[in-house]
């Protein structure tokens, strides 16, 4: 058996060292920090002093390679013309950089951004101003994974 020489002993072992080290980057890097809350969520409507909320429509969720259901009821101020987005018994499969999206289409091509996902079950209100919404035909909300660009679940706001 010929014996390595030192140096190439230790060229190796930098090597391995240096896999384990990106390797360890890479598991942290996909840790809880990327995690959605798993609390339920308790979130209602909030009252406004002048006008009401209109019910526009009340769809379920539907998965889309990954675990979502409950019920998203879409509301319609009266004097602002604002929406609410009221997820009901929500629950979703647990992913990195989730975020709620109100969408033309379930390939999010042109969306308005809610806001992170703030908890993967429970109840859940998001809302979007008339002029947040003014330039897009919002069809659907849905839950997206903003760092691999997947839809987890979707459900129709409209009539």
């Amino acid at each position: 058996m010929i014996k390595k020489p030192q140096a190439d002993r230790f060229i190796d072992m930098m090597k391995t060292g240096i896999v384990l080290l990106t390797l360890g980057v890479f598991f942290i890097g996909c840790g809880e920090e990327d995690a959605v809350s798993t609390a339920t969520a308790t979130e209602t409507v909030a009252t406004t002093s002048t006008g009401s909320f209109q019910e526009v429509s009340s769809h379920p969720f539907v998965g889309a390679g990954h675990s979502v259901s409950g019920t998203v009821k879409t509301l319609k101020h009266s004097v602002s013309n604002d929406y609410t987005y009221e997820l009901s018994n929500f629950n979703s499969q647990n992913g990195p950089d989730l975020f709620v999206y109100v969408s033309k289409d379930l390939q999010a091509s042109q969306f308005v951004d809610l806001g992170a996902l703030r908890s993967t079950n429970g109840n859940l209100v998001y809302s979007a101003t008339a002029a947040q919404l003014a330039n897009t035909d919002a069809q659907y909300l849905l839950i997206w994974c903003k760092k691999f660009s997947v839809l987890f679940g979707s459900a129709l706001i409209q009539p």
